[in-house]
């Protein structure tokens, strides 16, 4: 059995820069590169520094009751004075436009309303079939998962009744409402 050494000498050479690292690990590892001398803390040289203060020419006085004035600056003013020609403007367009809808709309309410989907019959039965379809599936569901009966087959055989009984009950649907085509 050979040593570490003579399996690596017998393989290929070196190139230069893995040689230049190498070198330079191990000058770094005997700490004969020099290098600064860390330091310590930060001296201060000037110890004026902290006492400048920032001077703006745009600052101004205010009086002394600015906290409790409810418009502070001219800035919101004008933001309050265009938010209020805004709702201005937007109270007139409801106002039209409630007058073109009240020309135009003789219904007294809304058709297409839920209430009004669940006065016919077909929509009705509709929603009664597939909730019962769903609690069915759930609760078959549940008592296989905890039988421990639940695999992938099982679960895919389900998807496929939905898949089915989603196809059928569309075009029973169809056919029912074009034979009784829902009231207006």
């Amino acid at each position: 059995m050979s040593s570490w050494a003579q399996v690596a000498a017998s393989g290929p050479p070196q190139s230069e820069e893995e040689v230049r690292r190498e070198m330079r690990l191990s000058l770094l590892e005997k700490n004969e590169i020099t290098r600064a001398n860390p330091v310590n803390e930060v001296i201060p040289i000037d110890s004026s520094i902290g006492s400048l203060i920032d001077v703006d020419s745009g600052v101004s006085v205010v009086d002394s009751d600015f906290l409790d004035k409810e418009v502070k600056t001219e800035t919101q003013a004008y933001r309050l004075k265009l938010e209020a020609e805004a709702a201005e403007r937007a109270a007139k367009k409801v106002k039209e436009v409630s007058k073109k809808q009240r020309k135009t709309d003789k219904t007294p309410g809304p058709s297409s309303s839920l209430a009004s989907q669940f006065q016919n019959p077909i929509v009705l039965a509709n929603a009664i079939t597939v909730a019962a379809v769903s609690a069915v599936l759930g609760f078959t569901g549940f008592k296989k998962h905890q039988a421990g009966q639940l695999s992938w087959k099982v679960v895919g055989l389900g998807s496929a009744f939905v898949a089915a009984f989603g196809t059928a009950d569309y075009f029973l649907s169809s056919y029912l409402f074009k034979k009784y085509p829902p009231r207006k």
